[in-house]
């Protein structure tokens, strides 16, 4: 075997070598990922945490604040292709202080924009209270088994409630965005239903029936809204009363997306206003719970 036929063998072999790599990465982050690989290995910063620039405050001189806890996925996390800042009093809770919000957001994993200072500025306007205070666990590619009581993220919602009750500032409402991890991996509806009644149920067990707001997400990518996930999303909120209809995000395609899945400038125009009217709707307990319009 000469030289050439040596160089061509180890070429293929190291072609399939590195395509077998990128296969197993693939599926390794698709089935596992790197947020569970931090956790098993006790690395529980994985949300965004460099305060190094914020601007503290201080909590006792909180007037009248709407606390607003956020959970779910990368959407309603620090992944919308803006970011957003304020000197309005809209506060960002983070590990017992607050700061004074800017994108990204801390406590919720990525490094761009999110929705909130903007639905928190139109809910200024629309309420009568004097401070928003934002308080964003949201975790990029979480499944709603991992927010469920056997879940990787449910300590994370027991240590946020005692360390903001310990300090009075109880949350007024939760926010729920999440559904597109399960409908890329085509969660049977059943599961799915199972595991959103265990969180809710753990939610009431906490917060009592402070209103639970959820939105209607399923779409990312290449995959069209999944029926199944709606469906079981659609089910709690119409068989409790303090669950109330966020947005549905499935409606916004490619045009409110700047990757498919997360959103672009016109997406957090749209999607934040929308969060602060239901958010809103919520709070001043009106009953239209299914409209997915700007009310």
């Amino acid at each position: 075997m000469d030289k050439k036929q040596i160089q061509s063998k180890y070429a293929i072999v190291i072609t399939i070598i590195i395509c077998l790599s990128f296969l197993c990465g693939v599926l390794w982050q698709r089935y596992y990922g790197v947020h569970h690989f931090l956790i098993d290995l006790g690395v529980r910063t994985i949300e965004y945490s460099d305060n190094s620039d914020r601007i503290e405050y201080d909590i006792t001189d909180l007037k009248k604040p709407l606390v607003i806890l956020i959970y779910g996925q990368s959407n309603v996390a620090n992944t919308v292709s803006q970011k957003s800042q304020t000197s309005l009093p809209i506060f960002n809770f983070y590990k017992g202080k607050l700061y004074q919000a800017r994108d990204p957001l801390l406590g919720a994993t990525g490094k761009l924009g999110s929705l909130w200072i903007d639905a928190a500025i139109k809910l200024l306007e629309k309420s009568d209270y004097k401070e928003i205070i934002l308080v964003n666990g949201a975790r990029n590619n979480s499944s709603i088994k991992d927010w469920a009581p056997e879940g990787i993220f449910y300590k994370t919602l027991n240590d946020t409630y005692h360390q903001l009750t310990k300090l009075h500032l109880a949350p007024h409402l939760i926010v729920f965005g999440q559904g597109e991890r399960d409908s890329i991996d085509n969660m049977p509806s059943r599961n799915y239903a199972l595991h959103l009644k265990s969180l809710y149920n753990n939610i009431q067990s906490i917060h009592g029936n402070k209103p639970f707001l959820i939105s209607l997400s399923s779409r990312c990518y290449a995959y069209l809204p999944n029926n199944n996930i709606r469906q079981m999303q659609l089910k709690l909120i119409n068989d409790y009363p303090s669950v109330f209809q966020g947005p549905d995000t499935d409606s916004f395609n490619e045009s409110y997306r700047y990757d498919g899945c997360h959103f672009n400038k016109l997406g957090k125009q749209m999607i934040s206003n929308i969060w602060a009217n239901k958010i809103h709707t919520a709070l001043t307990h009106q009953t239209q719970k299914f409209d997915n319009g700007i009310m």
